[in-house]
């Protein structure tokens, strides 16, 4: 799933990891038991569920008839339900307020990189898992962790020097080095077992 859905969509996966991975990133999605972000599906209200879903950089959710379906359906205000595709429902999460904190930045991520093509900011907070295994290809930008409260693991600190905010009209790229297991984060929260065949760009 984490290979299909960016391939037949150009957006990065939320998601997918199964149960029998023993990893702390698998908090981040929902996985076979039904649990969503570390709660089962029907404990969850909108407005929290809403946070977490803007602090993981979530645009689009995909899902299945179920409760989580139901609680999407409840407030059409915050979940703009786009489009269904046999058993699976697409919805627009109108909380999405960008890929990072503290600046207002393009990003594109694929996989094992994630691409800053512009940035407002010399120092900001990327909306994506942090490894250690990162590293910037751009000489004078800086990266660390970020803790984040409620989250296992932390998101992406990026310290830039001027002279990199000035070239970022071109790219800067931050890789992750032999991390193909890691799922890329912000796009799509996706349900395991979604038909991806007959799925197109949605947003056009």
């Amino acid at each position: 799933m984490g290979h299909l859905m960016p391939h037949y969509t150009g957006r990065a996966v939320l998601g997918g990891l199964s149960i029998q991975a023993f990893v702390s990133h698998g908090f981040a999605g929902i996985d076979d038991r039904k649990v969503l972000f570390g709660k089962p599906v029907g404990e969850w209200a909108v407005d929290g569920l809403s946070g977490l879903l803007d602090l993981y950089a979530v645009q689009y959710v995909v899902c299945q008839p179920g409760a989580l379906n139901s609680l999407l359906l409840s407030r059409p205000d915050v979940f703009r339900l786009v489009r269904a595709v046999e058993s699976q429902r697409i919805y627009a999460f109108e909380g999405f307020s960008g890929y990072a904190i503290g600046a207002d930045v393009e990003v594109v991520a694929d996989y094992n990189r994630i691409e800053v093509k512009r940035a407002d900011a010399q120092a900001f907070v990327l909306k994506f898992h942090w490894d250690e295994r990162m590293r910037a290809m751009m000489p004078g930008c800086e990266l660390a962790p970020e803790p984040m409260k409620g989250v296992p693991v932390p998101f992406v600190r990026v310290r830039m020097g001027a002279e990199v905010k000035h070239k970022l009209g071109s790219k800067a790229e931050i890789r992750k080095v032999e991390s193909r297991n890691l799922l890329l984060l912000g796009g799509i929260l996706t349900t395991k077992g979604t038909e991806t065949r007959s799925l197109q760009r949605w947003d056009d």
